[in-house]
This record gives C-alpha cells, structure tokens and sequence, in this order.
C-alpha cells in the first residue's frame, strides 16, 4: 500500500523539483546598466566599469541588421552603454560599452583574426578571464552611430576620432566591445580630412600606420589616457539602475558592421551530416 502511494506521489515530486530548478536557474540574466558600468550575467558574465570621471550619458537595447558572409543578414542584439565626462557642450571624452548577441545555433561572429584596414595598431591580451583584441583607430563621425546621437542630442563633436578598441567573444555567437574615444589629436587631422574627401561610392578608407607620421607623442598620450578609461572584471552584484540624460536616437540602426563586427554563417545541417 504504502508502495503504490510513493508511485503516485513520485511523478508529483519530479514535477516539483523541475519547477524549483527552473525557479532558481531559468531566472532571466542580469543586464544592467549604473552611472559608471555596464554589468550582464549568463554566458557573458563581465562587468566593465568607466573611470570615476565619466558619467552615463545615454544607454538602451536594440536590433540592427549583421553584415555577413552570405546574402542573408542576421539581426543582432544591441545593448550598449554610452558615457562622457560632461553634461553639455563639446564631446571631447566619451566611452562606450557594447554587449551584442547573434542568434544561436545559426550564425557566429566572424573572428578577429586581422587589424583593421585603418588600425594603428593591433595586439591580443586577457584580462578578467577574457581574450580581448585590442586596436587605434580613427573613427569619422559622418559615419559613425554614435557621433549621430551625440548630435541629435544637441551636442558637438569633432569630424574625426581618436579610438581605442577592446573587443572579445567567450562565446561564437556572444560580443563584448569596450572603446574610448577623444578628438583626433592636430597632427592626424590633415590626413583624415584628405581620406574624407576622397572617399569612394561613400567608403572612407585611410591607412593606419600612415598616421604615426609626426604624431607618436600625441598617440602615446592618447593610450594612457584610453588604458586608464576602463575596469574590466567578471559579473559582480548588480549596480543599480540610473536614468540617462540623453533620449534622442538617430533614426537609422547601429552600424554593427563597424562597432561589433561581422557575421559567419554555419550550416549546421551540413557539417552533420559531413561526418557520414
């Protein structure tokens, strides 16, 4: 008797017990944003920090369409956190941080194996458990998401940045990215303004180790300030939530292209049945 009763109730506790698992595992991942910090849980599990003198200035969750290797475009996951160290008038310090995801199973981010056509520099480095790359770069502002919203806010920016990159991928289709720009210093301001008004079918290209030319002084300052903008760790207790001063947002989409990355398909299907 007692025999048949403990049958009856098992299924009843199995039941219980997934919906205490789920409870405990399936809660939804922590991603959030403080003055200073963007901070998300899960598969990411970072926490990246600003320096005490850089304040939130706009954050939010969009989707953007991936270029990739195919004709299809993936959409991706968007969420970013923008900061500067002041409340108005001219931008002349902001970082960004940008947690970006492609669907799973069918797409990966395509690997950061080479410099960018315009990159100063190029190196690779781990740090909070992560492979990071790390590249100095220009950044256009005609081009460029960010300077948009800068501008539709009523700020003022430069025509041209100066940029430090951080940029990993724990997972193949999961995107960390940390950069921190200034105005482009004087000595590079030449070459950049020749690049732009040569640019062809609306692609601006500029070789980066051309902008060295009389300018190492100027880009050695530039990345202390830029390795001192940020404090990488893993996912800490969640800060809490603040309200950002900008709410004004470009009317077009990210360029995920240029601030994440592109993508890579995979056939799942036929590298399965490959193995036949």
């Amino acid at each position: 008797m007692k025999r048949r009763m403990f049958l009856h109730i098992l299924p009843l506790l199995l039941i219980s017990s997934l919906v205490m698992l789920c409870t405990g595992g399936c809660t939804p991942r922590q991603e959030i944003v403080s003055s200073r910090s963007l901070h998300v849980g899960g598969r990411a599990d970072f926490t990246i920090s600003t320096a005490q003198d850089m304040g939130l200035a706009s954050s939010g969750l969009l989707f953007a369409p991936v270029p990739s290797d195919v004709t299809t475009k993936p959409s991706g996951r968007f969420r970013y956190a923008l900061f500067s160290d002041a409340a108005e008038g001219p931008v002349k310090r902001q970082a960004h941080i940008i947690f970006s995801e492609l669907p799973a199973q069918q797409w990966q981010w395509e690997p950061e194996t080479w410099a960018k056509p315009e990159s100063l520099s190029y190196a690779k480095d781990r740090t909070a458990g992560k492979y990071w790359t790390l590249q100095l770069f220009p950044v256009f502002s005609s081009q460029d998401w960010f300077s948009t919203l800068w501008q539709a806010n009523g700020r003022d920016i430069p025509d041209f940045w100066l940029a430090k990159r951080w940029s990993a991928t724990p997972k193949d289709d999961v995107r960390i990215v940390a950069e921190y720009r200034e105005p482009a210093p004087e000595c590079m301001r030449e070459r950049l303004q020749d690049a732009a008004g040569k640019k062809q079918q609306g692609v601006i290209s500029v070789k980066g180790k051309d902008l060295w030319h009389n300018c190492t002084e100027e880009i050695e300052d530039f990345v202390s300030r830029a390795d001192a903008a940020f404090i990488f760790d893993k996912a800490q207790s969640a800060p809490a939530l603040e309200n950002p001063p900008l709410t004004a947002m470009p009317s077009e989409s990210p360029n995920m292209g240029k601030l994440v990355g592109k993508a890579q398909y995979q056939d799942t299907y036929s590298s399965g049945s490959s193995s036949q």
